[in-house]
């Protein structure tokens, strides 16, 4: 009911272009937050007596929004790299625009679910983005971001557990899934040590090779943009076969090879097959990012 009269005061107040961009958004946040009505946004549309009182129940909210969230915000992301390739396969301003609202949904769905009011905030800064972008001539350069960004943070995010005498990611995550169980023999911690440097250094790779062809792409490439014409380019199309499809289907290739050649090198592990390893990697994966050193 309040999406409906939103739409309905855009249509009167606004272009029909800025009024499609803001219907995508809003789409894209009534699919990721399923409970986005009066129940569970009381401070957009309750009054303060009533929002005090359902304020006495705060872990019941919570507690069924943070799956429901992180399930919905997984699903887009793993939207948001076939709607880009779509939008660079078909030269489509439209569903450049859609990837770019699938992404920030994604994001920003946690906080939504949580009610962080800059999270709220943040949704007409979105919508005001979008229709901006079906008036620039290029919004496809936004696309160059996260393929870029993405894998950078994760080499990070593996590469500093290695300095300053922290325990590197992957032993971390060796130890909390042991606890409690049998150890681990000796060989694993250097294992863990070499396998958290080879995902930085994989990261690193994927990284350098997606802004590399983004610089080279034509058209709209980000070399072609700033004047600078490279000895040679490469179709823009590679670049999102690239990023967008093949440096997943790498990541995934990597992690199921290693899988692979840990068994063999240490059967002795607390998971049965690789559904079990992921189920447990999953269950204790909140408490690792929350203790992580």
């Amino acid at each position: 009911m309040m999406s409906r009269c939103v739409d309905n005061t855009f249509e009167r107040l606004v272009c029909p272009d800025m009024l499609a961009a803001c219907r995508s958004v809003l789409f894209a946040i009534r699919l990721a937050i399923p409970f986005f009505n009066s129940a569970y946004c009381p401070w957009l549309v309750r009054s303060r007596q009533h929002a005090h009182a359902c304020a006495k129940q705060p872990c019941e909210i919570h507690v069924s929004d943070r799956p429901a969230s992180r399930r919905f915000a997984g699903i887009f992301a793993c939207a948001y790299p076939i709607v880009a390739h779509l939008a660079i396969a078909r030269g489509s301003t439209r569903w450049t625009i859609v990837a770019i609202a699938l992404l920030a949904a994604a994001v920003l769905a946690p906080a939504l679910s949580r009610g962080r009011v800059f999270a709220w905030l943040l949704v007409p800064v979105l919508a005001l983005g979008c229709w901006a972008l079906v008036r620039v001539a290029t919004p496809v350069m936004l696309l160059y971001v996260a393929p870029v960004l993405a894998p950078a943070f994760l080499a990070w995010f593996f590469g500093h557990t290695l300095s300053g005498g922290r325990t590197p990611f992957i032993a971390q995550l060796v130890e909390i899934v042991h606890r409690g169980r049998e150890p681990p023999e000796p060989a694993v911690w250097p294992y863990a040590r070499s396998l958290t440097r080879a995902w930085t250094i994989f990261f690193i790779v994927l990284a350098s090779l997606n802004l590399t062809l983004a610089a080279l792409a034509d058209p709209h490439g980000l070399l072609l943009s700033l004047g600078v014409h490279p000895p040679f380019t490469v179709p823009q199309y590679w670049w999102s076969l690239f990023a967008n499809v093949i440096g997943y289907v790498a990541v995934a290739a990597f992690f199921v090879i290693e899988y692979a050649y840990r068994r063999r090198r240490f059967p002795q592990q607390p998971f049965r097959n690789l559904y079990d390893f992921l189920k447990q990697v999953g269950a204790v994966m909140p408490r690792l990012l929350g203790h992580r050193e």
